[in-house]
């Protein structure tokens, strides 16, 4: 985000850090609160919801102008983000051919390594533009969006 600050908030170097620091926070907030409010609730439904909310915020990035603005698009995308991965993993929990726990562990550290290669790739994306991750976020929200994991089912 520390480029993005620089670029689109004429913020210096220094601010710009801080500036992604207090969006990663948001981010964290974001992510604790839905898994523990929304978790509970959500269902195939709602997984397909979190995924637009992606697209959404990362849609908004190239327009965002204020700090405020990227506070909020953090928070989202830190709600969404965590709670595709938790439903992901609990999906694949709960199977009945892949209820052992190796397999989860070996599902669980997988996301791990994707949430890696995610950030790797967006880093290097960066050297097109400091939106150019967002778009990537975009594409991945909407993939999810249209096709979440199968066995989740609507808690109406």
């Amino acid at each position: 985000l520390a480029p993005l600050f620089l670029l689109q908030l004429d913020a210096d170097p220094l601010r710009a850090a801080g500036y992604a620091g207090v969006c990663l926070a948001a981010a964290n907030l974001g992510l604790f609160l839905a898994l523990r409010l929304l978790m509970p609730r959500v269902g195939r439904r709602g997984a397909r919801l979190a995924g637009m909310c992606l697209v959404l915020a990362a849609a908004v990035v190239p327009l965002a102008s204020h700090l405020a603005l990227f506070i909020l698009i953090s928070f989202v995308i830190g709600g969404a983000t965590g709670l595709l991965f938790t439903l992901n993993l609990s999906e694949i929990m709960t199977r009945k051919d892949y209820a052992q726990l190796q397999v989860t562990g070996w599902n669980a550290a997988i996301q791990i390594a994707a949430l890696a290669g995610g950030v790797a790739s967006g880093s290097a994306l960066m050297a097109l533009s400091p939106v150019a991750p967002f778009v990537m976020v975009a594409l991945c929200g909407a993939a999810l969006a249209v096709a979440p994991p199968l066995s989740i089912k609507d808690l109406k």
